[in-house]
C-alpha cells in the first residue's frame, strides 16, 4: 500500500517471496571459492493500462471468430485470445479463429506494449464473448419459445435447464439466418494495482591478474501470477 518513488501503490506484493526463492535456489549463503563473488538485484514491472476493443461472432456454421485490433508481434496474442474465448464459451480451441481489424474498425487502440495486452485486450475479449453468449440466448429463447432465464449454453448446445432438451446453437442460428455478434471495449487510464517482481543472483569469478570476469551461475526468480500460456511464459522470461 505504500507509494513507490514514482507515486504508484500496489497490493498483493510478492517481493519478499521472490527474493527468498532466488536466494534459496542460488545458494546465496554457501561458501565461495577464492575470487568469487555473488551479487543480488531486484526489480518490478507493473502492467500498463490502455484501451482495447474486441468482437466475437458466432456463425450458423458453428465457427467462432474473434476480431481484435491488436497486431501479433510474435508474443502469442492470437493464441491467448483464442484460449480466452474458447474457455468462456466452453468450446474447443480449434473452433475459434482470430482476424485483425483494419484501422477503420475502431476509434483507437493502445496496441502492443507495456505488458498490457493479456490484461486489457484479454478483458475486451471476455466482454465480447459474454455479450455474444447473451445475444445467442435471446435468439434461442425467441426461436424455441423457451424461457430465457431457464436456458443456458453448454458448449455447442443450447440447453433447457431441468429437462433433457437441447439444440445445437449453430442450427438455431441457421434458422435465424445470420450470426450473433458481441463487442467488448476496455478503457483503463492508469496502471494496474499489481506489479510483478523479479529477483536475480549472479555468481562471478574475477581473475586477479587479468581482471577478466566470468559469470559462473545466474539465478532468476519471477512472480508471474497465473500462467495462461506456458510457451509464452517461458518465451517472455528467456527473451527478457
Amino acid at each position: 500500500g505504500d507509494e513507490n518513488p514514482l507515486g504508484a501503490s500496489y497490493s498483493d506484493i510478492k517481493a519478499q517471496e521472490t527474493l527468498e526463492a532466488a536466494v534459496s535456489a542460488a545458494g546465496y549463503s554457501t561458501p565461495k571459492a577464492p575470487n568469487v563473488g555473488r551479487g543480488l538485484a531486484m526489480g518490478d514491472r507493473p502492467a500498463a493500462g490502455g484501451e482495447s476493443h474486441a468482437s466475437v461472432t458466432l456463425s450458423p456454421d458453428g465457427s467462432i471468430l474473434v476480431h481484435t485490433s491488436i497486431f501479433e508481434p510474435g508474443t502469442g496474442t492470437y493464441t491467448l485470445l483464442q484460449k480466452i474465448v474458447s474457455e468462456e464459451l466452453d468450446v474447443p480451441l480449434s473452433q475459434v479463429r482470430v482476424e485483425v481489424w483494419d484501422t477503420d474498425a475502431v476509434p483507437f487502440d493502445t496496441g502492443v506494449g507495456g505488458s498490457r495486452v493479456t490484461r486489457v485486450a484479454g478483458l475486451a475479449a471476455i466482454e465480447a464473448a459474454g455479450e455474444a453468449a447473451s445475444e445467442l440466448l435471446r435468439v434461442a429463447a425467441d426461436i424455441l419459445g423457451w424461457p430465457e432465464e431457464r436456458i443456458s449454453i453448454r458448449g455447442n448446445d443450447i440447453v433447457r435447464q431441468g429437462t433433457s432438451e437441447s439444440r445445437p446453437w449453430a442450427d438455431l442460428l441457421g434458422q435465424w439466418g445470420r450470426p450473433v455478434v458481441g463487442r467488448g471495449h476496455v478503457l483503463e487510464s492508469r496502471t494496474a494495482e499489481v506489479s510483478s517482481f523479479t529477483a536475480q543472483v549472479a555468481e562471478v569469478s574475477v581473475d586477479p591478474e587479468t581482471g577478466e570476469v566470468t559469470v559462473l551461475r545466474f539465478t532468476t526468480a519471477h512472480d508471474v501470477g497465473t500462467v495462461l500460456n506456458p510457451v509464452d511464459h517461458q518465451g517472455q522470461i528467456d527473451g527478457a
